[in-house]
Order: C-alpha cells, then sequence, then structure tokens
C-alpha cells in the first residue's frame, strides 16, 4: 500500500502528512495509554515518585513515538525533502 509523499507547505511552513488507518489507530492507542497512565497519576499523585511508573510511563510514550516516528514519517520526510526531494518547496 502506497502512501502519497508528504509536502511542504510554502506559504505556512508546515509538513503535511498523509494519514491512513493504521496511523489513525497507532495515534488512538497511544492517546489512550497516556491518557490512562495520566489519570491514574491524577487519582494517585504517590505515583509521580514510583519509579516502576516512571519507568513504564516513558516505555509507552517511547514506543508509541517510535513506531510513530519510525514507522515511516522520517523515511517519507527524507523522500520528500531529502536529497532528491521537493527543491523548489525548500528553497521557498
Amino acid at each position: 500500500m502506497s502512501q502519497a509523499p508528504a509536502r511542504l507547505d510554502p506559504l505556512s511552513g508546515l509538513i503535511h502528512r498523509p494519514g491512513t488507518p493504521v496511523t489513525l489507530i497507532l495515534v488512538s492507542i497511544g492517546f489512550l495509554a497516556k491518557y490512562a497512565l495520566s489519570v491514574a497519576l491524577a487519582h494517585q499523585p504517590d505515583l509521580a515518585a514510583n519509579t516502576s511508573y516512571n519507568v513504564f510511563y516513558g516505555a509507552v510514550a517511547g514506543a508509541v513515538d517510535g513506531v510513530f516516528w519510525g514507522g515511516g514519517t522520517i523515511l517519507q520526510l527524507y523522500r520528500a525533502f531529502g536529497r532528491n526531494g521537493n527543491k523548489a518547496a525548500r528553497s521557498g
């Protein structure tokens, strides 16, 4: 399944990355996991001093971010704006 390349909006300077159902699922899982951990922290503030909780929270956040960014975003941005990418859009 091929995905449209990322593109740079020259007016706003924003990078637009088209999404897929997989992207939506990953972002939703990440949000729900971080939300649940944050709710637990709000109900039990002592968790902030708990090393196990902090390691687990960091692992969840790192895994979610790693899958999202490493799962094609960096490669897609390199293809769009790298050495052979969209030179006109980068020159702005």
